[in-house]
């Protein structure tokens, strides 16, 4: 039996998902029909994005993080890719009408992608109001290339395994 991400991790592809309310804001004021509310998008961490700071990229600013290390509380997580959006979020959901605005929306602003994949470096206990703070990304010319193009050919292979898995996730 062939399953896209491991039996029993309960996680889409990535132990953690970053988001924050910063890019939420941003799709809002985009679709202002379209209700971005947060349980949409079941981030395992939303972050309050100052104006400053962890703004690398000023409306989504996660997507800046990859390949950075992201202290929060007691935890150190690597972000690594962007979170591709597929069509759940548009679902249907209690308290919540079906939205397809809301991919086209992502689609057509950010790329498909919401939100960063992150691993962790060291657990630790994060709750609401901690800090956070970014170690950047340093790296040469070379080394964000070679990465954005890992990150490219780890989204088509998941796209690729989603795409030859039937309805249902199970063959």
């Amino acid at each position: 039996t062939r399953y896209a991400t491991p039996i029993g991790s309960y996680v889409d592809a990535y132990p953690v998902h970053l988001l924050t309310d910063r890019a939420l804001r941003t799709m809002a004021a985009l679709a202002p029909d379209s209700d971005f509310d947060l349980r949409r998008f079941r981030p395992t961490v939303l972050i309050e994005s100052p104006d400053t700071g962890l703004n690398v990229h000023v409306d989504h600013p996660e997507l800046g993080w990859c390949g950075g290390v992201l202290h929060a509380g007691q935890a150190t997580l690597a972000p690594l890719i962007p979170t591709i959006r597929c069509v759940m979020p548009t679902h249907e959901q209690p308290e919540l009408a079906r939205d397809p605005a809301i991919t086209r929306t992502i689609a057509a602003h950010a790329r498909r992608c919401l939100g960063v994949y992150a691993e962790v470096l060291a657990p630790g206990r994060i709750a609401e109001g901690d800090t956070v703070s970014l170690d950047p990304p340093h790296r040469s010319r070379l080394a964000a290339t070679a990465g954005a193009a890992a990150g490219k050919l780890k989204r088509t292979a998941m796209r690729t395994v989603s795409a030859a898995l039937p309805e249902g996730g199970r063959p």
